[in-house]
């Protein structure tokens, strides 16, 4: 046999393989796991309302002490969504964030 004769098969025969594997891979979409939270933030507004001054420590509905309090205005932004899955204890984790942002927003 001549090697272009081989490489020929050689190409063929890969080909076999992969339209094989192709057609032995389901078609449906896999079920994947999805992670429960153990917190979820909901974030009702777009708007960005940090405070005036350089520490912000608004939260939307977590209260830590005197330090992290929620907004006295009872929005909850993704500033103060992020603030406080990160101030949460590990208790809380997972955190999942979520948005519902009314359409007139």
């Amino acid at each position: 046999m001549t090697i272009v004769k081989r490489l020929k098969t050689a190409v063929f025969i890969i080909f076999l393989i992969l339209s094989a594997s192709w057609v032995a891979v389901p078609t449906s979409n896999p079920v994947q796991a999805e992670a429960t939270a153990g917190t979820i933030i909901t974030v009702d507004t777009t708007e960005d309302l940090a405070d005036s001054s350089n520490f912000d420590n608004h939260t939307c509905n977590y209260t830590s002490g005197a330090i992290f309090f929620p907004a006295p205005d009872g929005k909850c932004t993704l500033r103060r969504a992020i603030l406080e899955a990160g101030v949460r204890p590990d208790a809380d984790r997972p955190i999942a964030i979520k948005f519902d942002i009314p359409t007139g927003d």
